[in-house]
């Protein structure tokens, strides 16, 4: 169901569109052809919006469903957001076990900021759409392709690249090719040198160097070209140029004979 609203962020009226998922329920306690249909529906919304909210819940912890989830939102590389329910109703003890589930268990959203809410008293709701403004900015940004190749160049001396069979993997330059999510293109000798944790390293550092929370960073590798530049040809000799180099001859041989 698609929602359409007006919020106030910032002194300004923004719109947005809210999918709402209705809920995800464990496969197990998938009972029904309507109940598939709706699982099948919430997992296209994820592909069809742009920032995913996922909503968990204080009471239960974070479920193997929730992990689930937050793998489809990671691979669909969007926008993501954690948005904790119910926090008003559990104690300081059962919070603190949360946080550190919440670590352990989605720690490949560990770019996604978490907030805290009562969908029941409206805690935090505001706080909630902030973020969501701010990480909607994010998902525009775009890094000058000077500053860019800064980053990468410091990134590159902090830690190597890796290497393999007596062959290591250079990185030459990057440039971003488009926003939403952001996604940059590097240009390498050996794209298949370029392992899963070195391009997490460099998303890292970008993350450090320019935001990006909330957004799932893209980054592919490319094998540079060489191109050889065309031979210059020697200059055609006018009649002109002709007796200029006479002229240089003459010239030479008077020398050597006063």
């Amino acid at each position: 169901m698609d929602v359409p609203f007006t919020a106030e962020i910032e002194g300004r009226q923004r719109e947005f569109v809210l999918i709402d998922t209705a809920g995800i329920r464990p496969t197990g306690k998938v009972d029904t052809s309507v109940e598939f249909f709706s699982v099948r529906r919430a997992e296209q919304s994820i592909e069809r919006c742009e920032l995913a909210v996922l909503v968990l819940d204080a009471s239960m912890g974070v479920t193997a469903q929730d992990k689930k989830i937050g793998g489809k939102i990671l691979a669909a590389n969007k926008g993501c957001i954690i948005a904790v329910n119910k926090w008003d109703l559990v104690g300081e003890r059962v919070q603190k076990q949360f946080i550190e589930q919440l670590h352990h268990i989605l720690f490949f959203l560990d770019f996604a900021p978490v907030v805290f809410i009562s969908a029941k008293t409206g805690m935090a709701l505001g706080r909630l759409l902030s973020t969501i403004h701010a990480v909607d900015r994010q998902l525009n940004q775009e890094v000058p392709t000077a500053v860019l190749n800064r980053v990468l160049s410091e990134a590159i001396r902090s830690r190597p690249s890796p290497s393999k069979s007596g062959h290591q993997l250079r990185l030459y330059y990057a440039t971003q090719t488009g926003t939403r999510p952001p996604r940059f293109l590097v240009f390498v000798n050996t794209p298949d040198l370029f392992s899963d944790s070195y391009r997490k390293y460099i998303c890292d550092r970008l993350r450090a160097a320019f935001g990006f929370e909330g957004c799932s960073v893209v980054l592919s590798a490319r094998a540079r070209t060489h191109t050889i530049e065309p031979k210059r040809s020697s200059p055609k000799r006018t009649p002109s140029r002709i007796a200029r180099v006479q002229d240089k001859q003459e010239h030479r041989k008077h020398r050597r004979r006063s």
